[in-house]
């Protein structure tokens, strides 16, 4: 599995969605398209800059915070945040909280049955 698949698979399903080529998505974020196509193939990382993440994801509609924790990286506005005593527990509690895991499970049956009875022509 490539690293980061998530990464690889947003960018290219806000491309189609916005009916651009690489190559455009390349133009417009101010990235070299072979370097591009190298990371949507698996062959290189993500972008190391933030700053050229969130460009990306702004032209392509994506969250930019989504985006830059998809290429593996903490958003530098979170990162202070993430250092204070306790914060790295509290949000394992959170994560372990009923609610918030059954929550989780909604949203999987949820795409499942859109997945499986929506017609592809509406998706």
């Amino acid at each position: 599995m490539v690293l980061h698949a998530t990464f690889i698979k947003a960018v290219k399903e806000a491309l189609k969605k916005k009916g651009w080529s690489m190559r455009r998505a390349a133009r417009e974020a101010g990235l070299d398209s072979s370097f591009l196509s190298k990371v949507l193939s698996g062959k290189r990382n993500p972008p190391s800059d933030e700053r050229v993440i969130i460009r990306l994801a702004q032209k392509l509609d994506i969250d930019p915070d989504s985006l830059v924790i998809y290429a593996g990286r903490i958003p530098a506005k979170y990162q202070k945040d993430l250092e204070k005593p306790g914060a790295i527990r509290l949000l394992s509690r959170v994560r372990a909280m009923p609610e918030v895991e059954a929550a989780r499970e909604r949203v999987r049956k949820v795409k499942k049955v859109v997945k499986e009875e929506m017609p592809d022509e509406l998706l």
